[in-house]
This record gives C-alpha cells, structure tokens and sequence, in this order.
C-alpha cells in the first residue's frame, strides 16, 4: 500500500472514539502473554484506511482469518505485510503452509530474538 495514500485516508476518516483502556503496566505483561492473548491487544490505526483503499487486501485479511480459523491477522505498518502470531515453530509453519497452498502468495515464518540477543 503506499504510505502516503494510506495516511491521506486517515485523516479522513473520523477518529475512533473508542479508548484502548491500556495503561503502561500492561505494556510490561505482554512478553509474557500467549500469541491468542497478545493478538487482541495489537491495534494498527492504518488498518481500516488501508482496508477501504483495497480491496485485494481486504479480501486477503478476510480469506487468511477464515483459512486460519477466525485467527485474528493483524497488518503491520500501512499495509506492507499482514501477520499473524503462534507459540511454537510447529504451529508456525503448520499455518504458514496452509496459507501458501491456499491462497498462492508468499508466506515467510520468523522467530523473535530471545531477551538479550544481539
């Protein structure tokens, strides 16, 4: 999607009145939350007026959530990539295969550094 498309379409759209009800202390938990746990709690402002540029892209959100079982698939950024989270590798990859069989497109798998990697 390009950036400054997406953001254009930001402004105009009217803002989320809708409060996120976090506070810096939640913040703290979320290494320790399971992948299911942490989804809910990511939130990308840009989805929605990436969403209502696209509709490729929209309907690739919506077929990978149905693939994955309703599995909430999160974009990152204004739209350069759409992801989801799992616990293991297994799970991972799994999920990952699924979605190139079925949908055709690339689908890349990466692992988070542990704490303190460099």
């Amino acid at each position: 999607m390009p950036t400054p498309a997406v953001y254009k379409r930001f402004d105009e759209l009217p803002f989320p009145t809708q409060e996120s009800g976090l506070s810096a202390q939640d913040y703290s938990t979320w290494p320790t939350l399971a992948a299911q746990d942490l989804l809910p709690k990511l939130i990308n402002d840009l989805e929605p007026p990436a969403f209502s540029l696209s509709n490729p892209l929209t309907e690739l959100h919506a077929r990978a959530t149905k693939i994955l079982d309703g599995r909430i698939v999160r974009m990152s950024g204004s739209g350069s990539t759409l992801f989801t989270l799992y616990d293991t590798r297994d799970e991972a990859e799994t999920n990952a295969a699924r979605l190139r069989l079925t949908l055709g497109v690339n689908v890349q798998t990466v692992e988070l550094a542990p704490d303190g990697a460099k």
